[in-house]
């Protein structure tokens, strides 16, 4: 009679007491899998990412204010929506300021996607070319390899606050964030948000089919832009936050290098695959040279250059078949040095958004001088060069005589810098460099 009793009370818990357990549990179980899927329905249905793409209500979900924010999780689907050839990796300068979709460019047979994302870096780069080149027929890369974000630590303070891509596959990291976020609280809120925004045809950043970032109101003709604004607030960013959190690995870079093994990664992919691979430092403005400067990192940004040159140099000793090129828009030549207007502009009267953010028809100027296209508007003769391990030390002399004859012509924008640097440290003289060594790098 005993042996029965405790054959029937398994861990202390009788045969009806379970049977009740379940019936309890199972109702619980149903009630939470169709809030989840109610969740997924919601979210799908509003897609407040611009994920699924359809349908496209006005009035309910239209306009997407969260998209840019989300841009991660949204550009690898927009990528395997179309059919392209080329892609663009960069941050937010290649994000707002190339056009895809330029006459020229159609023109010359380039279905170039815009991948660039808000303080891309150079191993997300290198992971979506992977993505991008095993999924369709690419025939051109083209990089930005970016001074400030090229070798930082992506989990730091400097810059971008916002969730990087893994050093894995971008697309099931993508896939994992949209499903978490669909089936928790936040989804329920960027679908109210995305709904409230479309109902009140609110004007938002978005994103083109292409993957350009275009902001309300984009500087257009005959819509007033603040200049002197925009450039206020950048050069005080870069000259108080940006540029010095980048000190704490001065003395790595001086002593070890940096770290190119994303950017070789990538001049081996395109090179495997019989792509062009053209990588290049974009075309900042004067006034952002003169950050650089006054926070003692010219050296370093020369260095950085050298380097460059023999990742490339070396590339081609192993790969001379390969097309990959190196160029420089950077330093003080007839586009960067252009004024800054006035505040009461009233329309687009330069080339920049702000001293980091170049406008598309900057953007088109350089993708054309890379392609070797050719535009209605000549193409300034000292905008561009590409870089080799045989003109590298004349290109970065002549830079440096550049920065000499700007600072002494441009007295009131050096005024107007010093203003802004709240430490007004003096600037750091411009040093030059020793013999290039490139086994040295390796």
């Amino acid at each position: 009679m005993e042996r029965t009793e405790i054959a029937t009370d398994i861990s202390g818990i009788k045969p009806c007491e379970a049977r009740r357990f379940v019936g309890e549990l199972v109702p619980t179980a149903l009630l939470v899998l169709a809030w989840l899927i109610i969740c997924l329905f919601i979210f799908s249905l509003v897609d407040p990412y611009g994920v699924i793409g359809w349908p496209q209500i006005a009035g309910f979900n239209a306009v997407k204010p969260l998209q840019s924010a989300n841009s991660r999780i949204y550009k690898p689907f927009a990528l395997l929506k179309g059919d392209y050839n080329g892609i663009v990796l960069g941050a937010s300068r290649e994000l707002r300021g190339i056009e895809p979709k330029s006459s020229l460019l159609v023109g010359a047979g380039y279905r170039l996607y815009n991948f660039g994302v808000v303080d891309e870096r150079p191993y997300e780069a290198e992971e979506i070319a992977e993505f991008s080149v095993n999924r369709m027929a690419i025939k051109t890369l083209i990089f930005d390899a970016e001074f400030t974000g090229y070798d930082a630590d992506p989990f730091s303070a400097i810059g971008y606050l916002g969730p990087f891509y893994p050093k894995g596959s971008i697309l099931r990291w993508a896939i994992n964030q949209y499903f978490r976020a669909a089936m928790s609280p936040r989804g329920l809120e960027d679908s109210y948000t995305t709904v409230i925004a479309s109902l009140q045809r609110q004007r938002v950043t978005r994103h083109t089919p292409e993957g350009r970032e275009v902001f309300p109101p984009e500087p257009y003709p005959n819509v007033p832009y603040d200049y002197r604004e925009a450039f206020n607030a950048t050069l005080a960013r870069y000259l108080n936050e940006l540029l010095p959190a980048l000190a704490p690995q001065r003395e790595l870079w001086i002593s070890q290098g940096f770290d190119h093994t994303p950017l070789r990664k990538m001049v081996e992919l395109a090179a495997t695959h019989g792509i062009r691979f053209i990588a290049f430092v974009a075309a900042d403005h004067a006034l952002e040279m003169e950050a650089l400067r006054r926070r003692g990192l010219w050296p370093l940004f020369e260095q950085w250059k050298r380097e460059l040159v023999c990742v490339f140099h070396n590339a081609a000793a192993t790969h001379p078949n390969a097309d990959a090129t190196l160029w420089d828009f950077s330093g003080y030549n007839s586009i960067t040095t252009q004024p800054v207007p006035r505040s009461d502009a009233p329309s687009v009267v330069m080339d920049y958004l702000d001293p980091v953010h170049y406008a598309p028809n900057l953007g088109g100027k350089i993708l054309s001088t890379m392609l070797g296209l050719t535009e209605d508007t000549r193409v300034e003769n000292d905008f561009g060069v590409k870089l080799t391990i045989s003109n590298i030390d004349e290109h970065l002399a002549k830079i440096r005589n550049a920065q000499t004859l700007y600072e002494t012509s441009h007295p009131e924008e050096m005024k107007w810098l010093a203003s802004l640097d709240r430490s007004s440290p003096p600037p750091a003289p411009l040093q030059t460099p020793g013999r290039l060594d490139c086994d040295a790098r390796e």
